[in-house]
């Protein structure tokens, strides 16, 4: 079992209309073949320093950052594309791994998509939190 996140760059992606942020995830989360989603150079600026930050503590399953097999406990699923960041948290990662994900996007002035319940968080005007924007379903 998992959490999911999707961290995005709002700078990238259409977030203003529910319907043109859900009609951007279903395309996202069809997963092309043949396509890297484990290497972090191909995101945006704000996504690769969201990611090398998590790393540290929440090592990718995948890819040049993978953990040696010693470590592969603290693993988690990040599938990464230019727009974003889908991460797969496993529920033994706990709060901590939420409340720093989303610490680490509203530092970067990333959104966050929660596709448990369908909302979709924005940075705060102060740049210091994220907010939720909508609710997809609503």
């Amino acid at each position: 079992m998992s959490f999911d996140l999707l961290i995005f760059d709002p700078q990238l992606v259409e977030y203003r209309e529910p319907a043109a942020f859900l009609e951007w995830y279903d395309d996202l989360t069809e997963w092309e073949d043949g396509v890297d989603y484990y290497d972090p150079a191909t995101a945006s600026a704000p996504l690769q320093s969201w990611f090398h930050e998590m790393r540290i503590d929440y090592p990718p399953m995948n890819g040049p950052f993978a953990p040696s097999l010693d470590e592969i406990d603290r693993a988690q699923d990040y599938s990464i594309a230019p727009d974003s960041i889908y991460a797969s948290f496993s529920y033994s990662a706990g709060v901590k791994v939420v409340e720093q994900a989303f610490d680490e996007a509203a530092k970067r002035s990333l959104g966050i998509f929660d596709p448990q319940d369908g909302t979709v968080y924005l940075p705060a005007p102060d740049g210091m939190a994220l907010k939720p924007a909508f609710r997809l379903g609503d």
